[in-house]
């Protein structure tokens, strides 16, 4: 059996995919779909979509992407107070939860960059004007005189 590619998604089905995406981090924040846990980066990536209701938004890949980057960022600050802590000899290296969801984050958002306005890529023919290399009649003169 394959997987079927989705060509429209519901609030159910994208806060269940952002639920699938962080796996385990999701049981560790006691994050559930039923809870409204990812109501807001659900309205986040839909406002950076340009929409405000998911049957609006055409480009799966788009909302995806930006969805993915919305549900670690709310996933990085609810981690952002897990502290390392050492007792009775036993350490508890809670920032390693950190480390993790900032490097799937920095991920994600190189993946999102092309649906983002601000990013553009292109090419320009420049002209200088004054550019230091065109020989001119002065240097033509000092190689006379030379």
């Amino acid at each position: 059996m394959s997987a079927t590619v989705p060509t429209a998604y519901t609030s159910a089905e994208l806060q269940a995919f952002m639920h699938q995406h962080i796996g385990s981090i999701a049981t560790i924040l006691g994050w559930t779909v039923d809870g409204g846990s990812y109501d807001e980066p659900e309205i986040t990536a839909l406002l950076w979509c340009g929409v405000t209701d998911i049957a609006d938004e055409t480009d799966m890949t788009k909302l995806r992407a930006l969805a993915r980057v919305a549900v670690l960022q709310q996933a990085a600050v609810y981690l952002s107070t897990r502290y390392d802590t050492t007792a009775d000899g036993a350490s508890l290296k809670r920032s390693q939860m950190q480390a993790a969801v900032s490097t799937m984050l920095a991920k994600a958002e190189t993946d999102a960059l092309p649906y983002d306005p601000n990013y553009a890529l292109g090419q320009d023919e420049i002209d200088y004007t004054d550019d230091p290399y065109t020989r001119t009649a002065v240097d033509e003169a000092n190689e006379a005189a030379e």
